[in-house]
Formats: C-alpha cells, sequence, structure tokens
C-alpha cells in the first residue's frame, strides 16, 4: 500500500518560523533565559542564503538565521542549524563551521550556532569542528540537542504545554514507526487525542496537526482509518469546541499541504528548465499563497523562453 514519504524539511522549516521561542525553551532552556522574547525575532533569511550556497545543503537539513535581542540590551545572532539524516553525516560539522564563518566574514556579526540532530544513531554527537595547520589553526563549538535523548523523558513531554513537546514526541514516534504502520497509526491517534485534550489555542492546533501529517505520513488504508479516529474525537460530547478546531485545523492543514505541494512542483519544474534562475526567485515562488496562480505559473514556467519571463509573471 502506498505511504508518501516523510517530510521532516518541510515540517522543520514551518515550525521553527512560527515558535523559535518554545524551540529554545525545551530544548536549550539556559540560552532561552537569556533572550529577551518580548522585543521579537527577526529572520535573516536573505543573510543565510549567501552562506548556506558555499557551504552546502545536508539531504534532510533545515537551516534558519535569527536575529535576537538578550535581556541586556545587545542583539544576537543565532544559527539554528537543524539536521535530519537517516544515517551519519560526516559533512555536517564543517557545513556549520564554513556557514558561521562565513556569517561573521560577510557581516562582522559574532554567530551562535546550534545543531539538532534528529537521527536514530545515539552515538554520533559532534559538537564542532576545526583545522590545524603548521602548529596552528581554527575551531567553532557549537551547541548541540540529540532529540533521542528524549526518549528516557517521554513523560516529562507528555505533562509539558509547550507546543515543542508534542513535536518531539511526534518525532521520536516517527522514527520508532518507520517500518511500524500499525503502531505509527496508534501513536498519531494517541497524539491526536493528547493535542485536544490540551486545549492548546486554535493555530497551535493547526500548526502541530500539519506536523504531524508530514513526518508519520501513513498508507492510504490506514490513513482513512485515522481520519474515522479523528472524527470520532471530534463527536465526543466532552470536546463541542474542539471539534470545530479540528475541523478547521484540518482544512487549514489540507489547504496549505496543496499550496506547498504546488510551489514545489513550481520549483522543481524551474531547476528543470532554468536552472541557473536566481533564488530569489524561487523564493517569490515560496511565498505565493494562491493555487490557482501557482498551477498557472508552473505551465508558463513549461513554456517560457527564458527566466525574465517568468520574473515578469510571478507576484
Amino acid at each position: 500500500m502506498r505511504r508518501p514519504p516523510d517530510d521532516y524539511d518541510t515540517a522543520y522549516k514551518e515550525v521553527t518560523d512560527h515558535y523559535p521561542a518554545h524551540f529554545f525553551n525545551i530544548l536549550w532552556p539556559e540560552i532561552h533565559a537569556l533572550i529577551d522574547w518580548s522585543r521579537g525575532v527577526e529572520s535573516l533569511e536573505q543573510e543565510l542564503r549567501y552562506a548556506i550556497r558555499l557551504a552546502g545543503r545536508g539531504k534532510r537539513t533545515v537551516d534558519k538565521l535569527f536575529r535576537v535581542w538578550l535581556k541586556d540590551g545587545r542583539d544576537a545572532w543565532v544559527l539554528l542549524h537543524v539536521e535530519f539524516q537517516s544515517q551519519v553525516d560526516p559533512t555536517l560539522p564543517e557545513r556549520v563551521f564554513i556557514c558561521s564563518t562565513l556569517l561573521f566574514a560577510r557581516h562582522r556579526m559574532p554567530v551562535a550556532s546550534f545543531v539538532v540532530l534528529g537521527d536514530p544513531t545515539a552515538e554520533w554527537r559532534p559538537e564542532g569542528f576545526g583545522y590545524d595547520a603548521f602548529g596552528r589553526g581554527a575551531h567553532l563549538s557549537f551547541h548541540t540537542v540529540k532529540l533521542l535523548d528524549w526518549q528516557d523523558r517521554l513523560a516529562e513531554l507528555e505533562a509539558s504545554s509547550n507546543p515543542f513537546a508534542l513535536i518531539i514526541l511526534a518525532h521520536l514516534a516517527s522514527l520508532e514507526t518507520k517500518r511500524k504502520p500499525r503502531n505509527r497509526l496508534e501513536w498519531k491517534k494517541r497524539l491526536t487525542l493528547w493535542l485536544l485534550e490540551k486545549g492548546a489555542p486554535e493555530q497551535v492546533v493547526v500548526d502541530l496537526f500539519r506536523f504531524m501529517d508530514l513526518i508519520m505520513a501513513l498508507p492510504d488504508d490506514l490513513a482513512v482509518e485515522y481520519d474515522e479516529a479523528a472524527e470520532e474525537y471530534r463527536r465526543r460530547e466532552t470536546m463541542p469546541v474542539l471539534s470545530q478546531t479540528f475541523q478547521r485545523a484540518a482544512q487549514r492543514a489540507e489547504r496549505e499541504g496543496a499550496l506547498n505541494e504546488a510551489r514545489e512542483a513550481v520549483i522543481r519544474a524551474l531547476d528543470v528548465r532554468f536552472p541557473e534562475a536566481p533564488d530569489t526567485l524561487r523564493e517569490r515562488i515560496r511565498a505565493i499563497g494562491d493555487l490557482p496562480l501557482l498551477r498557472e505559473l508552473q505551465t508558463a514556467v513549461i513554456r517560457a523562453a527564458s527566466v525574465e519571463d517568468i520574473e515578469a509573471q510571478a507576484p
């Protein structure tokens, strides 16, 4: 039975954008305590793009660069590198080193690097990279968290009100049930009920349902069974308000999923026809929120004579 691939990349791109404070609060509480979150977080995607292009990406990686303000009034740059490999990737430490070094060289801003390891290999725990030449060299240390370490702290996660607690639970369940679809179904139903009973704000419910759908994909037959179970949760008289929230969450998640598929289809066509197209065009495509327009743009990419023709049609 067909099962869509787990999409860690899209899932973590979305949640790290929406919940950076919650992310640091659960994974690096001592760092979270130093930051003045009331001043907000500024995403520095444009600044990061240059460094990533030269350093290269891993197969499953999410790179984010944020500007935050510390409680003592200073600002700081935070490079958040989320790595999801099915196996050890020896190039990771070097890539983090190159990104951090290039960002400092280009912007003259110290950068703190944080790495989240989502792989199932307990022994792999890189914490830095360096080199030596003629007795001198350079070295970068970065903060590392291994999500697998939370396997012994499931009760703590289930008791937490932090949205990232469910994200870690779902991630661990995804790893554990990769080749066990029936077990994955039971985990997904359990996490769905857990989320609804938490009484989280509606947007949080929407975002977390989408996260689970992306990294806990089910074969078609079990996906139907999951939908039936979710419908049963919604019908419970003890959850009338949550029923409406769940329905809206499902509708929004479905729409966002269709948009992302359409965006990636346009970008794949662009990469085939015009691999030299600038990254700024790809970013414009990823920002489009109109499904009919994306479908028209995909056709336009296939028929276009030049990149300029596409740039003229993309908003």
